[in-house]
């Protein structure tokens, strides 16, 4: 018995040896299977992530195409404003820091010389060097046009000038044209408008720097109240905290960031002293040919085309919106390319719905804008129609404002020119034709403007004023050119020292013909040698018939001699008529 126990025993440990065996074998297959299932399982996921991942670069690919195209080209120019930068901040800052007082003219002479002056020097900077082109943002600007700036580059640039200068901007501002853009600009916000003299002047103002409101100073004049110097000066200094404070007073006020300082003057032609100077911006907003241009054709146009003016104002707040979402849209896509990694990009679909969403914004406002600007350039079209008109009103209002110059009494602000202006347009007679009723326009403005602002002109004035319009108007349309004016008003003044030792002798000495007026007579053929070349042959050929022109009681009704009577107009004519009898130049008017 113990044998065969002893036998089977030793079978069973056998046999459990072999189930040992078997199940250590079962277990490393077991844990093979699970190994190899996790790696199935991690070759799965990482095929459809990687499946997924090309989806979405696919994507990326397709929606980033036409933004590829466009920052191609921005790159471009990037790379060309890199190179220009130096030259280009440089200018903005000279412009910035020495133009604002001056005219438009005046400014472009100044640019072109500066810009000049850094090519000779080899300093890179754009060749059409520009401020409104290197430091305004289009959509900006257009904002600021809607809020009332007018549209020409003078005026762009004073609302450059106006929000960039470290310094406030103090406006010369004689039609109230900055006034009321600022007031616009800021009509949503709290601001403050104040006044020199106002007893409460430095406690609201302290107001102000404290809550950050945007603070407008009204009729300045050639004084600045001594209190607002620290603001002037920005003496700010961090307080107690870390927090900006300023001392106005006798009191310390914490300074918030957003507050903001205009102001603005009417004086036409204010004399700062340098200690003023020094503390403020000065920008000269005084209206342009182009600006009043502008707007007296938007008054034209609602008067005549109410439909069509209310259109583009439409169409051009829409397309300051869009373009502005455009700009948005674009930042946006290319600031979450900057803060994604390359797994965020790929592994997340929030950049993908964002391009997909502003593809489909893109395409709208695109077409949109298509839309807008066919429609806009139809309402140009429509506007231009009116556009002589415009430039008849632009022409009366500057020749009335020169007449100020003349007498002080003889100034009228621009609203009351506006005024009679719209009721022109009231009172002019319907046409059956656009020609006719814009001869109307043009006969009706000239018209009771003319009437209404001699009305308070001294008698020996009104010659003056007349004549002023009428050679203003044919300058204008080039029928006087600038060089038979200057010739009328400076004489010899408009030729050279070389050109005037060239001068013959006087060919009628001793008569009505004296050596200055000779002198008058050669600078004419001298600048306008294709009007009166030949003029002095002619007086030495003709003496008789020359001096017999000069020698009557009224020679500005007298035809001229020869063929000089045909081959001159009546403006030339006074050239002649001032060098033998320049007493008779009034009459001749």
């Amino acid at each position: 018995m113990d044998k065969i126990l002893s036998d089977s025993m030793a079978i069973l440990n056998k046999k459990l040896e072999e189930l040992r065996i078997v199940k250590e074998n079962v277990a490393a297959l077991v844990a093979n299977a699970n190994r190899l299932q996790s790696q199935k399982e991690e070759l799965e996921f990482r095929m459809n992530r990687d499946q997924a991942r090309m989806g979405r670069a696919e994507k990326l690919v397709v929606l980033l195409a036409d933004e590829a195209v466009r920052w191609k080209e921005t790159v471009e120019v990037l790379d060309v404003d890199i190179t220009q930068l130096v030259g280009n901040v440089f200018l903005s800052c000279a412009c910035i820091s020495y133009f604002g007082a001056f005219t438009g003219v005046y400014r472009t002479e100044m640019t072109a010389a500066w810009s000049t002056a850094c090519h000779e020097k080899d300093i890179p900077c754009d060749e059409s060097f520009s401020l409104v082109k290197v430091m305004g943002d289009p959509v900006t600007i257009r904002g600021w046009c809607i809020d009332g700036l007018p549209t020409d580059t003078t005026s762009c640039e004073n609302g450059i000038l106006t929000t960039v200068a470290e310094r406030w901007g103090l406006c010369i501002d004689p039609q109230e044209q900055a006034n009321k853009w600022i007031k616009n600009m800021y009509k949503k916000e709290k601001m403050l408008m104040l006044k020199f003299g106002k007893s409460t002047f430095l406690r609201e103002i302290s107001a102000a720097v404290n809550n950050g409101f945007p603070v407008l100073i009204e009729d300045v004049q050639e004084q600045i109240d001594p209190g607002l110097d620290p603001i002037l000066m920005h003496s700010e200094f961090m307080g107690d905290g870390g927090i900006k404070q300023i001392k106005l007073g006798e009191s310390t006020q914490d300074y918030d960031n957003d507050f903001k300082l205009f102001m603005t003057t009417k004086l036409p032609n204010p004399h700062y002293p340098p200690e003023v100077c020094i503390k403020v911006t000065l920008i000269n907003f005084t209206v342009t040919f182009e600006g009043l241009e502008e707007q007296l054709l938007g008054d034209v146009v609602i008067k005549e085309k109410p439909e069509v003016e209310a259109q583009r104002d439409k169409i051009v707040i829409q397309m300051a919106a869009d373009k502005k979402t455009l700009k948005d849209i674009e930042g946006t896509i290319l600031r979450m390319l900057s803060e994604s990694t390359e797994e965020q990009i790929l592994d997340e679909d929030t950049l993908i719905n964002k391009l997909e969403e502003s593809a489909v914004t893109s395409a709208e406002i695109n077409e949109r804008i298509a839309d807008s600007t066919v429609v806009e350039e139809a309402i140009n079209i429509t506007r231009a129609g009116y556009k002589s008109v415009a430039v008849r009103g632009s022409i009366l209002y500057f020749v009335i404002a020169d007449m100020a110059r003349i007498n002080d009494m003889y100034q009228n602000s621009l609203q009351f020119v506006k005024v009679l202006f719209n009721k022109a347009i009231d009172a002019s007679p319907a046409g059956e034709t656009l020609d006719v009723r814009i001869d109307n326009l043009i006969s009706v403005i000239t018209s009771i403007i003319f009437t209404n602002i001699s009305r308070g002109l001294f008698e020996r004035d009104k010659l003056i004023f007349s004549f002023l319009i009428a050679t203003s108007i044919d300058r204008n349309s080039n029928k006087i050119t600038a060089a038979a004016w200057n010739l009328l008003l400076r004489g010899t003044a408009t030729i050279s020292d070389a050109d005037k030792k060239k001068q013959p002798a006087n060919p009628l000495p001793k008569t009505i013909l004296n050596d200055l007026s000779a002198d008058y007579l050669y600078s004419a053929e001298v600048v306008m040698p294709e009007v009166y070349g030949g003029i002095f042959e002619s007086f030495t050929e003709n003496e008789a018939l020359w001096l017999e022109w000069a020698g009557s009681d009224n020679p500005h009704t007298e035809p001229l001699p020869l063929d000089w009577k045909e081959k001159l107009d009546d403006f030339q004519r006074l050239i002649i008529l001032k060098t033998f009898r320049p007493e008779k130049i009034m009459f001749a008017f």
